[in-house]
């Protein structure tokens, strides 16, 4: 996000990159997220509004009994828009009445009682509002422009990354390469030079060492990063495979004596209480692969042993923690 934007917006706007990125996905599961995060923006922006000191909105001053009143639940928070609305003398392209449609129907989505998705009118109503209400509490214009900024930015920075496991393989594969009397990994040279044949010969070798196209990529180092010191230790490697009529995720144990074990999770043993499975063995393995491990819960990654019971406490903040990083970046 922009340096110039004031530290106390980047959380509001956070949640509306995320819905927007989300909503730009399409799919069905997305979509439902994206009606949540979208009002979840609006409530958090009024939120930390409210809670701002005078001078960092422009002044402006209300009692203390008054906040404490309008951040009692959302239909109050509502009840101050309304009137901070009418206060400046702006007319909202959207009402209240509208907003509390939209919160009812997120509500409908998130505790499951409505099947289906959002349709796009919908979508397209709450997401112009929650980007109204953040450019209209905090003074700031161009909050589409902003979101453009971090989505790119995001994708920048992740394009740049090189995947550990696959230099490993790479590696194990090529060895070093000799320039000028120096030796350089095979891996790096690869990825500095050409990032998609990286990822060409990256596929290339899992089929060769797997015998099976039908593996996802390596998601280890995804999980990684998001949930850190919570994975298990000996866990070495993570990765959905579709194993005859079953979707099934693989995950490898390093043992003491350097060898390495695989466990085969077929999924739909342990998500049959889900209503909605967020695979598919039409679905091609790496998309399986984020829906199951990168979307999921943390208790997902519990049941499947990825996650000990006693760390679910520093997986739920590593995961919160990694979303603010990468978003405020």
């Amino acid at each position: 996000m922009s340096a110039t934007l004031k530290p106390w917006v980047k959380g509001p706007l956070e949640i509306i990159v995320n819905a927007e990125l989300q909503y730009r996905s399409g799919e069905d599961y997305d979509r439902r997220q994206a009606l949540i995060s979208f009002d979840n923006a609006i409530e958090v922006a009024i939120s930390v509004y409210l809670s701002l000191n005078p001078k960092q909105r422009n002044n402006t001053k209300y009692t203390k009994e008054d906040v404490a009143r309008w951040k009692v639940n959302f239909h109050s928070r509502l009840e101050f828009l309304a009137e901070e609305i009418k206060r400046r003398g702006v007319v909202a392209p959207i009402d209240v009445d509208e907003l509390i449609w939209y919160h009812d129907h997120r509500n409908e989505f998130y505790h499951g009682k409505m099947r289906g998705v959002p349709d796009r009118e919908t979508l397209e109503g709450i997401r112009a509002a929650a980007v109204w209400i953040v450019s209209f509490l905090f003074y700031t214009p161009d909050v589409f422009q902003q979101v453009e900024f971090a989505i790119n930015a995001r994708a920048q920075r992740r394009s740049r990354w090189s995947n550990v496991r696959t230099d490993q393989l790479i590696d194990n594969v090529l060895g070093k390469v000799e320039i000028a009397d120096r030796k350089y990994r095979a891996s790096t040279l690869l990825f500095l030079a050409d990032p998609q044949y990286y990822e060409f010969f990256q596929s290339k070798l899992i089929e060769e060492q797997y015998g099976s196209p039908n593996i996802s990529k390596e998601m280890y180092p995804e999980l990684q990063e998001i949930y850190q010191n919570a994975l298990k230790a000996e866990i070495s490697s993570v990765r959905i495979e579709h194993f005859g009529e079953k979707v099934c995720v693989n995950i490898y144990h390093k043992n003491q004596d350097e060898t390495t074990t695989c466990v085969r999770h077929p999924v739909s043993e342990w998500y049959e209480d889900i209503e909605e499975p967020t695979f598919d063995l039409g679905w091609d393995p790496d998309r399986n692969a984020r829906t199951i491990l990168i979307r999921s819960e943390v208790e997902i990654l519990n049941r499947l042993g990825i996650i000990d019971d006693e760390n679910m406490d520093l997986a739920y903040t590593n995961r919160h923690n990694n979303y603010l990083h990468n978003d405020m970046e």
